[in-house]
């Protein structure tokens, strides 16, 4: 069985990925720094999935949609000004929260599910590391998940060619692939 060079891209960066968070639990600052590593290869992956398929589109979307978050985050941050549970200043909205949020909708929105999922749930551990780590509150990394989020939703379009899907509720699994030319 010989790997495309999408998947096998995918894979060397999940193994860089993991890699670099398993090494940053071992760290003094533990759980920030896995959130911080976490958030490195969420964005790597990302740029990854652009790369191995030659979406140039897909790059220009992640980074129109990057742009537009680091940007509301910041003038948020500067207008608001509230304080971090550590006493420092600039806590709300979360900027790692809304940067991982937006690479995560981005891969969900661009390339569906199989790859948004792995995505979302890597955005959730780098959201909830912040909180740990004392550096934000609850509702900082909120409203930076749905800044980011909805930042990438309105900005990407779906990827053309094959896309699986899996929708349900508490009586029906539908699994589905689709493809868009």
């Amino acid at each position: 069985m010989s790997l495309n060079k999408p998947v096998f891209v995918a894979l060397l960066i999940g193994s860089l990925f993991v890699s670099s968070v398993t090494s940053s639990l071992a760290d003094s600052r533990g759980i920030e720094q896995a959130g911080s590593a976490m958030l490195i290869g969420l964005s790597a992956s990302g740029v990854a999935s652009t790369l191995a398929r030659g979406d140039r589109e897909g790059a220009r979307q992640m980074g129109s949609a990057m742009v537009v978050t680091i940007t509301l985050t910041v003038a948020l941050k500067h207008a608001l000004n509230e304080k971090r549970p550590n006493g420092k200043d600039h806590s709300f909205p979360s900027g790692h929260s809304s940067i991982a949020f937006s690479v995560a909708e981005f891969m969900r929105a661009r390339y569906g599910w199989a790859e948004g999922g792995f995505a979302y749930g890597a955005a959730s551990f780098v959201a909830c590391s912040r909180v740990l780590a004392k550096q934000h509150y609850v509702h900082d990394v909120v409203a930076g998940a749905l800044l980011g989020a909805t930042s990438a939703f309105l900005l990407t379009k779906p990827y053309k060619g094959w896309q699986a899907s899996i929708h349900g509720d508490a009586h029906t699994l539908v699994v589905g692939l689709g493809r868009r030319w």
